[in-house]
């Protein structure tokens, strides 16, 4: 899925999402932007439950999927840090396994926040890594690339002047640089 079509489906997120690519900011930003949709200010604490790679495994992320959210319609399950670059065969398949129950539990959204460094996702679209294959099957890919300079003048302008600030178009050169 490309960002502008994620873009649309972030106005109803459902199931879960692979962000991955080489932008680390959007998907930060992405993942807020999801929480903000999905969590409703109801008890958020208990429906934004976030695993780090050093607490993840297969049944940890299944016990999370399951649970109910608390006085809530949905809840955010959000796996960050995860080095899937040395995870065992075993594990994959079982987090595979695992990823299949989404459709089960509707209540749930799940983001998987992929670190440059940590996943591969291999040479798409024609030979993906044995990761990218496992965990698309369930959940559905948005690749984040670093934006083009053009575009990333036009974003910083555009902040700008939403926080009213006047910041003079030839700056932003130096910002991009």
């Amino acid at each position: 899925m490309t960002e502008a079509e994620f873009k649309t489906e972030l106005k109803n997120p459902t199931g879960g999402y692979l962000l991955f690519g080489g932008e680390d900011y959007l998907k930060y930003n992405y993942s807020r932007q999801i929480a903000k949709r999905v969590l409703d200010g109801t008890f958020d604490e208990f429906n934004h439950i976030i695993l780090y790679g050093e607490e993840f495994t297969p049944a940890a992320l299944s016990q999370a999927i399951y649970a109910l959210p608390m006085m809530a319609e949905k809840k955010l399950v959000e796996v960050r840090a995860l080095d899937f670059n040395s995870m065992k065969r075993d594990t994959l398949l079982a987090l595979s396994d695992v990823l299949s129950t989404l459709g089960e539990n509707e209540h749930t959204v799940l983001v998987i926040r992929a670190d440059n460094d940590l996943f591969n996702a291999g040479k798409l679209p024609k030979n993906p890594s044995e990761e990218y294959r496992e965990l698309t099957k369930f959940i559905k890919p948005v690749m984040l690339e670093f934006p083009t300079p053009s575009r990333l003048r036009a974003w910083i302008l555009r902040h700008f002047n939403d926080n009213g600030v006047d910041f003079p178009q030839e700056l932003t050169e130096k910002l991009v640089e």
